[in-house]
């Protein structure tokens, strides 16, 4: 009788015991979503098995991230498949903080992170902090996608990066369907999303204020292909605009071996002349040039097409443009 009792007792309190707390770092909201109110708690419960759909609680969230081995890591090898909520109102800010210069999350290997949710009154931003560059030009984007997937939704704003927002390397997969990648600034390509042998799908949502700055940067807000590895992006909806390239496509460039479809949205050019001052949303390249793409630009092996039909090597006016 004791033992029965005993067995009856133990089973009991394992019953009580939340299920997103096994872990000890979230606290389990009820229909398997884990509340975080700090990084810690964030990066344990993504460490720990298995996929999850965990909620930030409003408020600030400092992280330090060197080098690659430091990003908050969504890998499929693990089973991670990761959904991050925003706070039901308010902010939950994640800034990288100013000792850093390596990227905050990084998917690879089939696992897949969803940012945001669709409909959103609160909101995440992610912060670059405009953090130094350090001495790797190619590491630091916000969101580092390879062989994986990132599904962007309403209410995430990724920003102040002194890299791209986000970099789509091989086999990597993309989906904007709302937020803004806006204020980020690279030495390289891509200021908002740099494209390098993976697929951008983007329904909804701004692109905008990002720069490629140096003199030879291409792409200010998208940018398609770099070096051999092409890429691939389809622009089904949403708005490219403001941002600025120091060399060609201040709005999209398309690179050796990308491939741009532009079904719909719009990307903001200047007037027919190259005139910014023609229109405060235009996107722009070498200011006071023309043929160099402010809104769209493609390169040598790049193609790019606007429902059927090819863009013309350098496009300055806002597309849609009438036929």
């Amino acid at each position: 009788m004791k033992r029965k009792i005993i067995i009856v007792m133990a089973s009991i309190i394992i019953a009580i015991i939340p299920a997103g707390c096994e872990n000890g770092t979230g606290t389990d909201k009820g229909g398997n979503i884990i509340t975080v109110d700090s990084i810690n708690r964030l990066k344990g419960e993504i460490a720990s098995y298995g996929s999850k759909t965990i909620q930030l609680a409003a408020g600030n969230y400092s992280f330090t991230s060197t080098g690659a081995s430091d990003a908050i890591n969504i890998s499929g090898s693990y089973g991670k498949n990761i959904t991050i909520l925003p706070p039901d109102s308010g902010t939950a800010t994640i800034a990288l903080s100013s000792g850093s210069e390596g990227e905050l999350f990084q998917v690879n290997m089939g696992g897949t992170l969803v940012l945001g949710k669709s409909g959103a009154a609160g909101s995440i931003v992610i912060d670059g902090g405009n953090k130094p560059r350090g001495s790797n030009t190619r590491l630091g984007e916000l969101v580092t996608v390879y062989n994986g997937k990132f599904i962007m939704e309403d209410g995430v704003r990724l920003a102040n990066n002194n890299r791209s927002g986000v970099y789509v390397g091989t086999g990597g997969v993309f989906e904007m369907r709302g937020g803004q990648i806006t204020g980020n600034r690279t030495i390289m390509d891509g200021g908002g999303v740099w494209i390098s042998g993976g697929t951008f799908t983007m329904e909804r949502g701004t692109i905008s204020e990002n720069a490629a700055e140096n003199s030879s940067g291409n792409g200010g807000g998208v940018s398609i292909g770099w070096a051999d590895n092409g890429g691939t992006f389809v622009m089904k909806g949403g708005v490219i605009k403001k941002n600025v390239a120091g060399n060609y496509g201040g709005g999209v460039y398309v690179g050796n071996s990308g491939i741009f479809t532009m079904e719909g949205g719009t990307i903001y050019g200047t007037s027919s002349n190259g005139s910014i001052t023609s229109n405060p949303d235009a996107n722009h390249c070498a200011p006071g040039t023309t043929g160099r793409g402010h809104a769209v630009y493609v390169g040598n092996g790049g193609s790019a097409e606007y429902q059927g039909t090819p863009f013309p090597r350098a496009t300055d006016i806002t597309v849609p443009w009438p036929y």
